[in-house]
Formats: C-alpha cells, structure tokens, sequence
C-alpha cells in the first residue's frame, strides 16, 4: 500500500501526547515539504469525560494555529467497524506516550501491517520495537519527522521486511 497516512489511537489523556504527534507533522511538512500531499494525521480514540473533550478542543486550536486543518483529522469515540477500517487505510503508526508500559495499541498497530513510530522509552523501546528493524523509536518531534520521512521513502521491499 502506497504510504499516505499517518494513524494514531489512544485515549486523549495528557500521556499519551497527541501534541508530539502534531508537532511532528508540522516539522515535517516544514523540513520536507514534498511529502505534504501524502500525508494526512488521523487522531483516533475515546473521550472518557470533560477534560478530555477539552484536551481535544485545545489540539483543533494548535492544528488551527500551525495551519493544519487540511493535515490533522479526528475521530472521537470510533465504533470497533469504524476502527478497523481506519487501520486498513492507514500505512503509518505513531504512538508517543513516555514510558509506556506495554502499549497493546502498538502491538495493534504492527498487527494490522502498519509501520510503528513509537517513543523511545518503556516497554516499547524493550518489548516491542527494535529501531529500524521491526519499526522506529523517537523521542523529539525532530526525531519523529525524521522517522515518519524514512518511513515515507523507503522501498516496498524495505517497508515490507519491516512489517
């Protein structure tokens, strides 16, 4: 599948850092303009109560501020089919909670053939990713850029082995 997307799940808790995620688009797009046709940023999961629906309200500001509206989407509360089908359409997965514990939403990701982008920290830097073999580690929204630009450029062949 040609690369395109970019997908994110998790709740919008403080944690999980949606903020990184665009951030990191924006320096891409910045760093890399060639590749702003082909990228677009689902940001996917469930609102438990108020502050996080104000969490998420504070993020469309930021894609406002930085120009992003035709870049960063939103699904809020998806249902399972929705869910599914937006993994199916996606080719990138990007995660960055610091020092998650496990992250079964990586292992979800990796499952459904995505190439994972993942923080540098807890169980996925020693569980779950090994740094350009099985995905990416990064930590800054530089270090995310870079990822989700190799991951952008590389070979069917690359992109497969790395599946």
């Amino acid at each position: 599948r040609l690369l395109t997307f970019r997908f994110s799940i998790g709740q919008f808790r403080p944690e999980k850092n949606h903020k990184l995620q665009i951030e990191a688009v924006a320096t891409l797009l910045k760093q890399h303009p060639q590749h702003a046709d082909r990228l677009k940023l689902l940001l996917i999961g469930s609102c438990r109560n108020t502050e996080d629906e104000q969490r998420v309200e504070e993020l469309r500001g930021l894609i406002k501020a930085l120009k992003m509206e035709e870049v960063v989407d939103f699904s809020i509360n998806p249902t399972f089919p929705e869910l599914l089908d937006s993994m199916k359409k996606a080719s990138i997965g990007i995660h960055t909670m610091r020092q998650e514990h496990f992250g079964i939403g990586i292992v979800e990701m990796m499952a459904a053939g995505l190439l994972v982008i993942a923080h540098d920290s807890g169980g996925p830097q020693t569980d779950i990713v090994k740094h350009q073999t099985t995905g990416f580690l990064a930590t800054s929204a530089d270090d995310y850029a870079q990822a989700i630009c190799q991951a952008l450029e590389m070979s069917i062949t690359q992109a497969s082995d790395m599946r």
